[in-house]
């Protein structure tokens, strides 16, 4: 099986393991964020389903073939974040909080932070992403 590569804006080819950049949303703000791409995959909107959800597109299945329509068949690419982005220097770390929700704070009055992994986001909207080259 080869491994799917694509091009960025700027035609510089990414494939999975490879950093990039992209746009999040936080509230009405735009952000950039870093990540390293997972899987690229075709997804299509199968018939078979009550309510053509999207599913991984199956070489094998016959139907999935069969998609060609713009509105039927996208691809998209897994990101796991960096936890870097362009506002939020603290994407890796959340506050401590006690079984009350209250705030926990060191001796000297400080916020506690403790270190946070993010899960996986799966992009569509492939025109913004940006290879990091070396």
């Amino acid at each position: 099986m080869t491994t799917p590569t694509l091009a960025d804006w700027r035609g510089t080819p990414y494939t999975i393991g490879t950093t990039v950049l992209y746009t999040r949303r936080n509230s009405s703000s735009c952000e950039i964020a870093e990540g390293v791409v997972l899987d690229i995959y075709d997804a299509v909107r199968d018939p078979r389903m009550r309510r053509l959800r999207w599913v991984r597109a199956n070489p094998d299945n016959p139907t999935h073939q069969a998609i060609t329509g713009r509105h039927e068949r996208e691809t998209r690419v897994i990101i796991q974040p960096t936890g870097r982005e362009s506002r939020n220097w603290r994407l890796n770390t959340r506050q401590v909080r006690d079984e009350n929700g209250r705030d926990l704070h060191d001796e000297h009055g400080s916020p506690l932070y403790e270190p946070v992994t993010h899960p996986p986001v799966t992009l569509t909207a492939l025109e913004n992403i940006t290879v990091i080259t070396p």
